[in-house]
């Protein structure tokens, strides 16, 4: 998310990081196909279906991990190096994307990403009480989805639905969260909104967790059930929205990344007692 900040301007943004998430949805769908297939290979070699999953894929996720060290440069000023003599941009083209970005915002002149951050600098960063909103947006808000989500795969189960079938049930609500996402991140580039666009997520989602509490074929009605997760899924997420406005009301490069991982942790980790909660109950 810093990475991208090096590139494009603030309004150019949230739709750029949209893009980065919808990988999240994307992998659900590959992983999803490749877990069809690989879950097959039950007692080839002598191994169980689960371990080649994790092989396989744990072996593509080595290989782009690898592959991001020699295709990500630094910043904009640093594409070129002894594998990528000729760089991304030629001395025109970067001085066009260096200006635009410093005219958006001229604290980016500071990118000197290489500078660590010292103690001081990180409490400085911490105490920045204009950005706590955001962060507490980040706690809450994806409380209501994450419960289902991380259960989807179990509560598929539960209703009977085969292993095989279940890794293919979690594909249209994938595919209807890239739409929705791309979507309501659009709208807020269109439009230059920031709350009054990402709020349509809980209005989304409330209706749909009134209707999953009072829904009385819970695990009579499995596809009715199957349908209410499927449609409480597709929410429009803002986690992409929320990001680009926290950068955008950083001071600096330093403060801009420990804003970012102060967000994001928050957003990941804080809301997972909502699913221990939802799974004992």
């Amino acid at each position: 998310m810093l990475w991208l900040s090096y590139f494009y301007t603030s309004r150019e943004l949230p739709i750029r990081l949209s893009f980065f998430w919808t990988a999240l949805s994307v992998t659900t769908i590959v992983t999803s196909l490749l877990a069809f297939g690989i879950f097959h290979m039950h007692g080839v070699g002598g191994m169980a279906g689960w371990r080649w999953l994790f092989l396989l894929e744990g072996l593509i996720t080595f290989l782009i991990g690898v592959a991001s060290f020699f295709l990500m440069p630094a910043s904009a000023a640093q594409t070129k190096t002894w594998f990528r003599p000729n760089g991304w941009f030629t001395d025109r083209e970067l001085t066009i994307v260096v200006n635009r970005v410093l005219r958006d915002d001229p604290r980016k002149g500071d990118m000197h990403n290489r500078q660590a951050i010292t103690p001081k600098r990180l409490w400085a960063a911490m105490k920045d009480y204009d950005l706590w909103p955001i962060y507490a947006i980040g706690i809450i808000c994806f409380i209501p989805q994450v419960p289902v989500n991380y259960y989807l795969t179990l509560s598929l189960r539960q209703l009977g639905f085969s292993t095989f079938d279940v890794q293919l049930l979690v594909i249209p609500s994938a595919v209807a969260h890239i739409i929705t996402l791309l979507s309501i991140t659009w709208i807020s580039e269109r439009f230059n909104q920031r709350a009054m666009v990402a709020i349509w997520q809980s209005i989304w989602t409330l209706p749909c967790c009134i209707a999953l509490y009072l829904w009385p074929g819970l695990v009579v009605n499995k596809w009715g059930t199957y349908a209410l997760l499927t449609v409480l899924l597709s929410y429009p997420y803002c986690h992409a929205i929320n990001v680009a406005w926290t950068s955008k009301n950083s001071n600096n490069v330093g403060s801009r990344s420990v804003s970012a991982a102060l967000y994001n942790s928050k957003s990941d980790a804080l809301h997972r007692p909502g699913s221990i909660c939802l799974q004992v109950k």
